[in-house]
């Protein structure tokens, strides 16, 4: 009897960014049905880098006339989501399990999963009726990826292995480190037909195990690698930071004219104070070049003194409040990236209910800078009004956060969309 009953999942196999139709057949007209999802151990991009972690989701749905469920034409009853939304059940996903990692301090160590499962499971009245296995890609089966160790250049690069020329993507991660996240991104973007290199510039072996004074010839060197890889169109390199790495992007673009475009993902306006062993800020500036460190302004340490009490006295507070008050300093403007030296168009994102920093300022002033000095080439911004800081890919696990979920999952959506139609416009079209 049991076989009569069926789960569809269209592509079976699919990228982490595609969307997939979900069917279910073969049951009774107007009959309630839970329908559960759950990945086995993954590496999620929003949650740490020494985490694999395992989500969960679910959904419950009553059938139509014929016994059957399109959840692509179908709101359920009651679950995760609601409302009309094929990838719900994906995009809703709340952790279930975590499994604690020693992170790799040397780049032949750091993994690189192929993708991961999710099991979909329909039940009725608590009893499992049919299961069905559905693959999430974290990269294309033809891409190819090489590890990159020399002196000043720590990378990983992905490229579709037909040995073609490509638009070139240098790809950096946020103030964590590694290269966990980048490569995440990086095999994604190869995916859509560019050569990304997925750029370390702290955390592992041979480079600073600490976010200070942080050489800019990193960026330079992996300009200079790709120039000369065959795999890469020397005059169509871009750029793309989140986070630490948006600041990091949008610093580097103004220095080597070889970058033609920047995507800055929740970036900064302004180079900050590095970070110390402690993750707290140092003496020092975030970044470097030719030995001299680039000017940078300081936290607020009263504001910041104001944030660790509340935190003491279990009140609320946001880490973005730090960097609200130390915006107002005189020496801001010193601090300034000078954007408008940039070499190609711009794309930057933000939210709006950032807790971490404030992005939306930062790339709002970022806006009046380019106007003010009438930049001659395409600048976007793109704000997510309800959404916090870790704007990342489309379908992923969400983080345990107090902000809207539904804005959280739209914004990573619709940036990475934005994502990839900037770099078709301005690298493939042109």
């Amino acid at each position: 009897m049991e076989d009569q009953y069926k789960i569809s999942v269209i592509p079976e196999v699919a990228l982490i960014d595609e969307k997939i139709i979900i069917k279910l057949t073969g049951f009774n007209p107007k009959e309630k049905v839970t329908i559960q999802a759950e990945t086995n151990e993954y590496y999620c991009i929003n949650r740490s880098c020494e985490q694999k972690s395992s989500d969960e989701s679910y959904a419950v749905f009553e059938t139509d006339d014929n016994g059957n469920i399109d959840l692509s034409r179908q709101a359920p009853v009651e679950g995760c989501y609601s409302g009309i939304n094929s990838m719900g059940l994906l995009e809703f996903m709340k952790l279930k399990n975590t499994n604690n990692q020693k992170k790799s301090i040397n780049l032949k160590d750091v993994n690189i999963d192929e993708g991961y499962t999710i099991t979909f499971s329909a039940k009725i009245k608590d009893k499992v009726i049919i299961k069905k296995n559905h693959t999430r890609m974290y990269r294309s089966e033809n891409i190819k990826f090489v590890d990159i160790n020399e002196a000043n250049l720590v990378a990983r690069y992905f490229t579709v292995d037909d040995d073609m020329p490509k638009p070139g993507i240098i790809v950096l991660s946020g103030s964590e480190g590694g290269m966990e996240k980048a490569q995440i991104t990086a095999g994604l973007l190869a995916s859509h037909g560019f050569s990304a290199l997925a750029l370390c510039y702290f955390g592992l072996e041979g480079l600073p195990s600490t976010l200070e004074k942080i050489p800019l010839e990193y960026i330079e060197n992996a300009i200079k690698w790709m120039e000369k890889e065959q795999t890469v169109l020397s005059d169509k390199i871009c750029i793309y930071g989140r986070s630490k790495g948006g600041e990091l992007a949008l610093l580097a673009a103004t220095i080597f004219k070889q970058i033609k475009g920047v995507i800055a993902n929740t970036p900064s306006s302004i180079v900050w104070q590095g970070l110390n062993e402690n993750n707290r800020p140092s003496k020092y500036s975030s970044w470097a070049y030719k030995g001299k460190e680039i000017p940078y302004l300081k936290i607020n340490s009263l504001a910041a003194f104001k944030y660790i009490t509340k935190k003491i006295l279990k009140q609320s507070a946001e880490i973005s409040d730090i960097y609200r008050s130390s915006l107002s300093s005189p020496k801001a403007s010193e601090c300034s990236i000078a954007v408008e030296k940039i070499n190609g168009p711009i794309l930057l994102m933000s939210g709006g209910n950032d807790e971490v920093w404030i992005s939306k300022t930062f790339c709002e002033n970022i806006i009046e800078r380019l106007e003010a000095c009438e930049f001659k080439n395409n600048k976007e911004h793109y704000c997510y009004k309800n959404s916090g800081h870790f704007i990342t890919l489309p379908y992923q696990g969400l983080r345990n956060e107090k902000y809207n979920v539904e804005a959280m999952a739209n914004a990573n959506k619709d940036s990475w969309n934005r994502t990839i139609k900037f770099l078709n416009k301005n690298f493939i079209k042109n």
